[in-house]
């Protein structure tokens, strides 16, 4: 009985919940905001210019190889780390290397082998994967490294038997000794791709970040190993060790007629096209106090250079700007320090023509002091085609747009 008791005023107490909770969500507390104003502010007073800087695209999904739209891809740089296979070579007792092979892969199925390119050893020749530039490699030459020749290419199909990817793989074993030298703990593993003089194909390949290891460059070493089962009996397994590139990079040279010409604002990674955009705006553009709801900032593209989903970075400047070089508008590295971090950092898509970002975030800690409003500046998101330069729409001009409360 006391158990039927329990439950039965359970029972009553949840009906009881019910209902209230019912009646709560059905009169709302109704709160005065009469004293709260909406009002908007559209800000014309904008300016932009481009700069110029030595490109870099070692974060690309791609290893690109060619010429295209005045931009060369001479080469493209490879580096492998540290592995416990390099050291298989030395063990003859426990293993026995077949052979090892250095792999890339294409999206495309009708990729010929006198397409290729050709594939060049040497040690110790060092990069940095985020900041080598052409000016770093100025008289480069592959005349001192191994030559490995082209590759030889394999279509890989699905389970399905269509058709996956296609492997372009160089025969390493004449390199076995050198790539085994574990000697020397710095020692560095690097490869030279470059297409042939004559050749005046074009093709990407996957890079590193384009994928997580199934399409990234790699060396496979297939090898015997001898594993002793007893003191009287041992078996071998044959197997394979997959060492993966840590670095790889294709150094762009931009066209040279090019650079400095343009006098409207665009973006362009292969070309290092940036863009600064000044914005007039600063803490007393608002009245004081005021709550930005949001701040829209519309930067029309002329459509006939800009693709839709060209993907744009917005960075708002960090510090005060050399007047040292206002006017100079090439440089080696950015001469402008963004603050590089969300939420005031924003990449954005252009769609039909317009690209927009919201920037409430930036502009209500401008308003705050906080933050001050040195300018923006406008670059290519490395997801990019880098061989593809967009340009704003000279005839328009971007607007700001704020739509902001304050109290009466």
């Amino acid at each position: 009985m006391k158990i039927l008791s329990f439950f039965h005023k359970l029972f009553w107490a949840s009906i009881f919940t019910i209902v209230s909770w019912h009646c709560a969500i059905e009169q709302p507390i109704e709160a005065n905001l009469s004293h709260l104003s909406v009002d908007t502010l559209t800000i014309a007073d904008t300016s932009a210019h481009p700069y110029w800087i030595a490109p870099t695209i070692g974060h690309s999904d791609y290893l690109y190889f060619g010429t295209k739209n005045g931009i060369a891809a001479s080469f493209t740089l490879v580096e492998f780390p540290e592995h416990e296979a390099w050291a298989y070579h030395h063990d003859s007792v426990h293993y026995d290397i077949d052979s090892i092979r250095f792999i890339l892969y294409s999206s495309d199925p009708l990729l010929q082998e006198s397409s290729t390119p050709n594939l060049y050893f040497k040690a110790d020749s060092q990069f940095n994967e985020s900041s080598s530039m052409y000016l770093d490699f100025t008289g480069f030459t592959t005349d001192d490294w191994f030559s490995q020749g082209q590759a030889v290419t394999k279509i890989v199909e699905n389970e399905d038997s269509t058709y996956s990817t296609t492997e372009l793989i160089w025969n390493l074993d004449s390199l076995l000794r050198v790539l085994s030298d574990t000697t020397d703990s710095n020692y560095v593993r690097s490869f030279s791709l470059t297409l042939s003089n004559n050749d005046t194909s074009f093709l990407n390949l996957f890079s590193r970040d384009a994928t997580t290891g199934g399409k990234d460059p790699k060396i496979k070493m297939y090898y015997r190993k001898t594993i002793q089962v007893n003191d009287d009996s041992s078996s071998v397994d044959t197997t394979l060790s997959t060492i993966y590139a840590n670095k790889d990079a294709t150094i762009i040279f931009p066209n040279e007629e090019e650079v400095g010409i343009d006098t409207i604002p665009g973006v362009g990674l292969g070309n290092g096209m940036r863009s600064f955009l000044s914005v007039n705006f600063d803490s007393d553009s608002l009245p004081e106090g005021a709550l930005i709801r949001s701040a829209l900032l519309s930067i029309p593209f002329d459509t006939s250079s800009s693709i839709d989903d060209y993907w744009v970075i917005l960075d708002p400047i960090l510090e005060g700007i050399d007047t040292s070089f206002i006017g100079q508008i090439e440089f080696e590295l950015d001469p402008y320090s963004g603050v590089g971090l969300l939420p005031y950092t924003i990449s954005q898509k252009i769609e039909e023509g317009i690209l927009e970002f919201e920037m409430k975030d930036f502009l209500q800690n401008v308003l705050l002091g906080h933050h001050n409003n040195y300018g923006f500046k406008i670059m290519s998101n490395s997801s990019n085609d880098p061989f593809t330069t967009v340009f704003f729409d000279q005839d328009t001009i971007p607007v700001l747009r704020i739509l902001y409360a304050t109290t009466d």
